[in-house]
């Protein structure tokens, strides 16, 4: 690797802990890299503090959190591929918020500012668009439920600025005020749910690029009405020589919400959800606040549990959902509607009646191509405390193919010294009967 081939460094950590706060300061610092011949470093620091401004009442200790990583040169995250902490390693985060928890009219919720700047590790050959810095972003969330009734809200203001710094019509520098407002009046009994639900997503744009037709500022208002509800029934069965129980979970989402006209060009924190068992049952088939899609749909799913019912312990469960679109839906990721009736139909299972093990898998199946699009398979071996051996394999049809393997095991046997007498804690004694060539307990 080029790590071990750069000549001499410094790596220096320094961690701090006390009452009101703690973090940690780590340098990595290569004073003359022999392969670039240059100076080269990695600094990344988190800092988090509490004190309180507004006791009593209004809300808990306020927060203060800094985070955040910095390197020399675009190409760190190749030749030390293993140095930073950042989910993703060509984006390097720098993150600052200051919190106060709030509690207001029976609800709780939250007040914030926050900032986040980007470095981009870009790459000739492989590129990557810069996301959007957020210089500002100061907001308040507050939820709670009052006679039977669920409310929540938030709004926030933010300052979005590309962190490559360069503004275009496609790309704007902008502010945006948004506000999310939902109210639901969940009904729930023995074996049943039903919660109806209005959700409001609004906001407002003022843009320091013009969009291609020469406006700047504009604003939305998307209401969405669902209807979420399922059943939840159990009986015994006998099997094995013990009783289980097995459950039938029906589930049913209904979510109408309008088509309104959303411009490409602002889409500043939003992104394309994966298409899986759980994003099935949202109302929006975009994260973030700038993609609303338009639905009338309706999102089905079953799931078949075996439960032991002395103990608890899940031996298998059987799944699948699939989404049935009632009218084309007009606002996509790519732009182009969509007008398939029956979504891909998803199936998963997992099982563990083969003692210590736990198989699990799960498909997409596109009726259009008569194919599996998506396969997932993983097995996990667990024959005794802190010892785990797992494999998961991974298809994505014409995008990738990945096997993963792991292996956890201790190399020491862990609590009391091995020299502590038989009975002590940590070190379990012959089990009855054993002679003096008996085992008792695990070995390292």
């Amino acid at each position: 690797m080029q790590g071990a081939r750069s000549g001499a460094g410094l790596d220096a950590e320094v961690r701090y802990l006390e009452p009101a706060h703690s973090g940690e300061l780590a340098l990595r610092w290569l004073p003359n890299d022999q392969v670039e011949r240059r100076e080269r470093h990695a600094l990344r620091l988190q800092h988090d503090a509490r004190f309180s401004l507004f006791p009593g009442p209004v809300g808990d200790e306020m927060r203060l959190r800094v985070a955040g990583e910095r390197v020399s040169d675009d190409a760190w995250w190749r030749d030390f591929p293993r140095s930073t902490a950042a989910l993703t390693p060509r984006l390097l985060p720098l993150q600052a918020g200051l919190e106060q928890p709030l509690r207001l009219a029976g609800g709780e919720g939250l007040a914030y500012v926050r900032t986040t700047r980007w470095q981009v590790l870009q790459s000739q050959q492989a590129p990557i668009v810069s996301p959007y810095d957020r210089e500002l972003q100061l907001g308040a969330r507050l939820g709670g439920a009052w006679s039977g009734w669920e409310a929540s809200l938030e709004t926030e203001l933010n300052r979005f600025v590309p962190s490559d710094g360069r503004a275009s019509a496609s790309r704007p520098t902008a502010w945006r005020a948004h506000a999310l407002g939902a109210i639901a009046r969940p009904w729930r009994g023995p074996g049943w749910w039903m919660v109806p639900r209005l959700g409001v997503n609004a906001a407002s744009y003022d843009l320091e690029q013009p969009l291609a037709d020469g406006r700047r500022q504009l604003g939305r208002s998307i209401p969405t009405l669902s209807l979420d509800m399922g059943l939840e029934l159990e009986r015994e069965v006998m099997g094995l020589g013990r009783t289980w129980r097995q459950t039938l979970e029906p589930r049913l989402l209904a979510v109408y919400t309008p088509y309104r006209a959303q411009e490409a060009a602002l889409a500043f924190d939003s992104a394309a959800k994966d298409f899986s068992f759980s994003s099935i049952f949202s109302d929006n088939d975009f994260s973030g606040v700038d993609r609303v899609s338009d639905a009338r749909q309706l999102n089905a799913g079953l799931t078949t549990r075996l439960v032991d019912a002395q103990g608890g312990r899940e031996l298998l469960r059987l799944g699948a959902v699939q989404r049935y679109l009632l009218a084309d839906q007009r606002v996509t990721i790519d732009g182009v509607p969509s007008t398939r009736r029956f979504s891909d139909f998803i199936v998963l299972g997992s099982t563990s009646a083969v003692p210590n093990w736990t198989f699990e898998g799960s498909m997409r199946y596109d009726a259009d191509i008569r194919r599996p699009v998506r396969t997932l398979v993983s097995a996990r071996h667990m024959p005794g405390d802190f010892r785990t051996l797992s494999a998961t394999y991974r298809l994505t049809r014409g995008s990738s193919e990945q096997l993963e393997l792991g292996v956890q095991w201790p190399l020491a046997r862990l609590g009391a010294p091995a020299s502590a007498p038989p009975g002590q804690p940590g070190v379990p004694g012959p089990p009855a009967g054993a002679g003096a060539g008996g085992s008792g307990g695990q070995n390292g």
